[in-house]
């Protein structure tokens, strides 16, 4: 993608361009055919990727929903759009991942091309935490805008997330003991184990202060939007290739099994986020536990394991 900061700002923000049906903005597809950015009043999202039925690509955006937003949001939804067509999303048909690809491509592009800055990579991230629950394409808002930080490689310091990994440690302990305490925090929204707060995650998002043993960072959410209710995460292991992420799961869930004993565990189909998702319950008044493998197109250890607690009222 080439395309210059004052052309797309151009395009996408200012009133006397919105008359203009169709431009091109500089996004190229995966066979180097530009892409059009055509206005659409009638679409109920900011934008959206799409191949026109002559099989152009195009990116059709509504400019009264974008006028909603900062113009860092505006630029990163088009690299986000251009994402889907420079990957060959569009052309693949749906898979596992594609939205996480598409804002990890777009981050990372305007990023590495002085387009944003850190400050404004943090406005982006403000606008995305007040997104909603998202649905099976897209992570919840304010966890998407923590991912952002993860596409770039970076946390809000600056420092590399491989660097702070044995920085971030689990807690030692027995794993059992340790998830039985979050489990009991449960009744209280896991209040009790918020630590220091996320500087990424808009005031929704607390280091937590009881880790799992050998995850690498634990966070407690409790989202503004009631709906979404609180959640308990871990990322327990980044890996570089899938047979290992693999295996890591394997070890995880051999441990949730011994830690749960009369627990029921169900593989579940696999999302565009999680690629393989197993939950364990017991009965409908207990908490909910669930481990998944996340996938990511960029950064130095793309697989991510991730164990989730969630209460009882949040299922």
């Amino acid at each position: 993608m080439t395309f210059a900061a004052v052309v797309l700002l151009g395009a996408l923000s200012a009133p006397k361009t919105w008359a203009q049906a169709v431009t091109y903005d500089g996004c190229k597809d995966i066979r180097d055919i530009p892409v059009a950015s055509v206005v659409n009043y009638s679409l109920g999202d900011i934008a959206a990727a799409a191949i026109a039925p002559n099989g152009a690509p195009i990116i059709y955006y509504n400019p009264r929903v974008l006028a909603s937003t900062r113009w860092q949001t505006r630029l990163f939804f088009y690299a986000h759009e251009c994402g889907h067509h420079a990957l060959g999303h569009t052309l693949q048909g749906l898979r596992l991942g594609q939205e996480q690809e598409a804002d990890c491509w777009g981050i990372e592009t305007l990023y590495r091309a002085n387009l944003l800055t850190d400050a404004d990579v943090a406005m982006i991230q403000l606008d995305l935490s007040s997104f909603g629950r998202g649905d099976w394409t897209h992570l919840p808002g304010p966890m998407r805008a923590v991912n952002l930080r993860r596409c770039l490689g970076t946390t809000s310091s600056g420092s590399s997330s491989d660097e702070t990994q044995s920085e971030r440690a689990g807690s030692s302990g027995n794993f059992s003991n340790v998830l039985r305490e979050v489990l009991d925090s449960t009744s209280r929204g896991f209040r009790n184990l918020r630590g220091s707060p996320d500087p990424d995650a808009g005031g929704e998002a607390w280091n937590a202060k009881v880790a799992l043993p050998d995850a690498v960072e634990c966070d407690v959410w409790v989202y503004r939007d009631r709906s979404l209710g609180q959640r308990y995460d871990c990322d327990m292991a980044r890996e570089t290739d899938s047979s290992a992420i693999d295996a890591d799961f394997e070890s995880v869930l051999g441990k949730l099994s011994d830690a749960l004993p009369g627990w029921s565990a169900s593989e579940k189909a696999s999302t565009r986020s999680a690629r393989r998702r197993t939950v364990f319950t017991k009965g409908d008044n207990s908490p909910e536990v669930t481990l998944e493998i996340h996938e990511r197109s960029h950064g130095s250890r793309p697989y991510i394991l991730v164990l989730a607690i969630d209460p009882p009222d949040n299922k």
